[in-house]
């Protein structure tokens, strides 16, 4: 992403309080950032460049299962705590209890047609809304 600095300065940048920090694996931080300009600005001021190239870098350590579940658990609490700071209205959320089970059910279900590819998806879906469902159980509406 690229933003005019001055535009970046007006919305007060990131919100620290999304984002990785140390062990912390939160993230959401560019979409509530964006969701932040556009509000201030409208939607007449943000471009998609269909042509940009953008290189992730991973380390070999950040590439386990173990660390997929950790993620995948701390992108439902970034989804909840960006829903908190931005509105409901903003963000396409579907993390519940029943999500959880369906994906975790459909987890199980492609165990046994050998279908990986599906087992891991399911498994980050049902991850993550156990991490938006614990988030939501310690916050007070």
């Amino acid at each position: 992403m690229a933003f005019n600095k001055k535009a970046a300065i007006e919305v007060g940048g990131c919100n620290p309080a999304l984002g990785r920090v140390g062990d912390r694996l939160t993230s959401c931080e560019d979409i509530e950032f964006t969701i932040k300009v556009q509000n201030k600005y409208g939607g007449n001021r943000l471009y998609i460049e269909p042509n940009a190239v953008v290189t992730h870098i991973t380390p070999a350590k950040m590439c386990t299962f173990s660390r997929l579940i950790q993620r995948a658990f701390w992108q439902g609490i970034s989804e909840f705590k960006l829903v908190s700071f931005v509105g409901e209205e903003h963000v396409y959320n579907q993390r519940s209890f029943s999500q959880l089970t369906k994906h975790l059910l459909l987890a199980i279900i492609f165990v046994f047609v050998f279908r990986i590819d599906e087992v891991v998806y399911h498994l980050f879906q049902a991850t993550a809304n156990f991490g938006y469902t614990f988030q939501r159980a310690f916050v007070k509406d």
